[in-house]
């Protein structure tokens, strides 16, 4: 399991999702891409063998469900997007909304304030988000895929360069990632300390919610993106 040492985290979830409940245990960020497992252990005080370990024992044990995102196909991967990751956070807009603002009535605290103002910054920040994606972005990058796949150019999209409207994706993404952080922040990493079932719930439902985005987040930003951007400049470079 060496080599992983010079992979990025980012690599090694889309390779073997399970991972990332790993890298999730020991707050190391795979959703932005940029480190290498070796680098991000630096400052996190994690030891390298125990982890290294861990990362073998699961993923000896993927199940068969797992999915090489590295391998998928644009089109593939926004299918799963779209079907999986987009109507879980539709589900979930609807189910934590309405329990949230119960909880915010029924608990007058400033950290359930906290935790209600945050997550409908979230929720009302990516459900236009999701649809930009849908309607415009998905279509366009399913196309050039086609297109490219028949020895074709592309026509260019109505929304201008790739790169661009991928670089206000990912500023979303980021606005979201920080809510989230605020959200671990604000619940104590989602531990519910009282006897509240509805509240242990939502804490529960919560942590989910985190896990979810982040590994949608990392999707997108780390193999869609990142293989849009290159299909585009080596069409454009023919």
């Amino acid at each position: 399991m060496t080599q992983l040492n010079n992979k990025s985290l980012a690599d090694i979830v889309s390779e073997h999702n399970s991972t990332a409940d790993i890298f999730e245990k020991y707050n190391l960020d795979f959703w932005s891409g940029k480190l290498e497992l070796s680098e991000s252990l630096a400052s996190a005080g994690v030891d390298l063998t125990k982890l290294l370990d861990e990362l073998e024992i699961a993923i000896e044990n993927e199940p068969a469900s797992n999915i090489n995102f590295n391998d998928l196909s644009l089109t593939e991967i926004s299918e799963v997007i779209r079907n999986e990751y987009h109507e879980y956070l539709r589900d979930k807009i609807s189910e934590l909304t309405a329990l949230s603002r119960k909880i915010h009535t029924q608990h007058k605290s400033e950290s359930v304030d906290k935790i209600h103002e945050h997550l409908l910054g979230i929720f009302n920040h990516l459900a236009p988000h999701m649809v930009q994606e849908e309607k415009v972005l998905f279509p366009y990058l399913e196309y050039m895929e086609h297109m490219v796949l028949q020895g074709k150019v592309a026509k260019p999209p109505s929304f201008g360069k790739i790169k661009k409207s991928v670089a206000i994706m990912l500023d979303d993404h980021k606005s979201s990632t920080t809510k989230l952080d605020r959200l671990r922040d604000i619940t104590n990493d989602y531990s519910c300390n009282k006897d509240d079932a509805d509240l242990k719930y939502f804490y529960k439902e919560l942590h989910a919610l985190d896990r979810n985005l982040r590994m949608h987040i990392h999707i997108e930003n780390n193999v869609l993106f990142k293989k849009a951007r290159v299909m585009e400049k080596s069409m454009l470079n023919k």
